[in-house]
């Protein structure tokens, strides 16, 4: 009797052993169906298409069988008319259908302005299915005229606007020149060796004019009240001074010579 009830106590033993050292069986992960649409467009995705990845996995964006149109990128989304782009790093919880999608590129403008500062209603960025872009003149500093847009690698080319279809990136200069000041000159000098034009940015030292009977004292700012000597037109100078410079008509610069009788 007591080794009948030994062998039974033993092959209990054992079986609860071995009970636990099963490993518990883990639940079958749900698998899921992934479809890409391409019906819109001459795209086909090749094989396996569906894509059956299961619950925790990530489906990898397929390649097409052609390039996009130019201009264009796909974008896969789960509208078949959002541009928003499916993100392929997050793990499938469900089937769905991704549609593919030509999105325009967006392509950047550059603009390059010298002595001056791009208009704010230039866009930096344009795609191909941008209307027309009016391109708008650059503020320049004083002494300074705005010419024309061009492009970067052409200077002699001119542009005006950015035309719809219009593809890459651009890199856009504007030209812009010196402005040339006519000069006038009052106080009846018989000879005058001094030109009749001032370019900006230029140092232009004035020469005594003759006149018969006189000695020249100087040039001032003609009707200043200041009197203010000039010596010499440079950048600073004419910047400082333009106001009074050009206030006969706003445009030219005005010098009053002066003289003394000989005695």
């Amino acid at each position: 009797m007591k080794r009948t009830l030994l062998l039974l106590l033993t092959l209990f033993l054992l079986f609860g052993l071995f009970a636990c050292n099963e490993a518990p069986s883990s639940p079958a992960k749900q698998s899921y169906v992934v479809y890409f649409n391409t019906s819109s467009l001459p795209y086909t995705v090749p094989e396996p298409a569906p894509v059956t990845a299961l619950q925790g996995e990530c489906v990898v964006e397929p390649m097409l069988s052609i390039e996009p149109t130019a201009g264009y990128y796909i974008v896969w989304s789960t509208s078949p008319t959002s541009f928003e782009a499916y993100d392929f790093s997050q793990p499938v919880a469900d089937s769905f259908t991704l549609y593919a999608i030509e999105a325009p590129r967006a392509y950047n403008v550059t603009y390059l302005v010298q002595h001056g500062t791009n208009s704010a209603k230039n866009p930096l960025t344009y795609t191909k299915e941008t209307n027309n872009i009016v391109l708008k003149n650059p503020q320049t500093e004083f002494g300074y005229v705005f010419r024309c847009w061009c492009y970067f690698d052409d200077p002699d080319s001119v542009v005006t606007q950015i035309e719809k279809g219009t593809e890459g990136d651009l890199i856009l200069r504007a030209r812009i020149e010196p402005v040339h000041f006519n000069i006038l000159y009052a106080g009846g000098a018989e000879y005058n060796p001094n030109p009749s034009v001032y370019v900006f940015g230029e140092t232009l030292v004035l020469q005594a004019p003759r006149r018969a009977g006189f000695i020249f004292t100087g040039y001032t700012i003609y009707n200043d009240p200041a009197h203010t000597a000039v010596t010499a037109l440079t950048p600073e100078f004419v910047t400082q001074n333009a106001a009074a410079l050009r206030k006969e008509n706003g445009s030219d610069i005005y010098l009053q010579a002066n003289w003394e009788e000989e005695s």
